[in-house]
């Protein structure tokens, strides 16, 4: 009878982690997003160097972040699964590394029409479909 006590409760217990594996996708808002890739280009960020990120912001539709160089805020408008981004303004520092992300990241973000969260992963694609950014949720304000 202890035996089956035990598996028991070992199956509820890997069913209840299952459960909340699926049931524990971060919100879009007031999570912080690191960018894993553009496009189809993985992201590798520099000893030293910030990681590209975002942050949505749903008091004021703001959006804050950094390109991996320099803060980026702005604003964002969300209807279920569309949403815009921008416009957008950056400060203007310049990096011995990661220009050419930041560059292509802020031109990405301007493309985006579409978003999707599945498990800890946002996809950000544009109006055909295609993937412009695939970022990491890192930590929930």
């Amino acid at each position: 009878m202890r035996i089956v006590a035990m598996v028991v409760l070992a199956l509820v217990s890997a069913c209840g982690s299952h459960r909340l594996a699926h049931e524990s996708s971060p919100p879009l808002a007031n999570t912080q997003w690191r960018l894993d890739r553009l496009g189809d280009t993985p992201i590798h960020v520099a000893d030293g160097q910030h990681a590209p990120h975002l942050v949505f912001v749903p008091d004021g539709h703001r959006v804050q972040g950094s390109g991996g160089c320099n803060r980026i805020t702005g604003t964002y408008r969300e209807d279920g699964s569309a949403i815009t981004i921008g416009p957008l303004a950056s400060t203007r520092m310049a990096c011995v590394q990661g220009m050419e992300t930041e560059s292509q990241f802020l031109l990405g973000l301007d493309r985006v029409r579409k978003w999707s969260i599945t498990g800890q992963r946002l996809t950000l694609s544009d109006d055909t479909g295609r993937v412009v950014a695939m970022l990491e949720a890192v930590a929930t304000r």
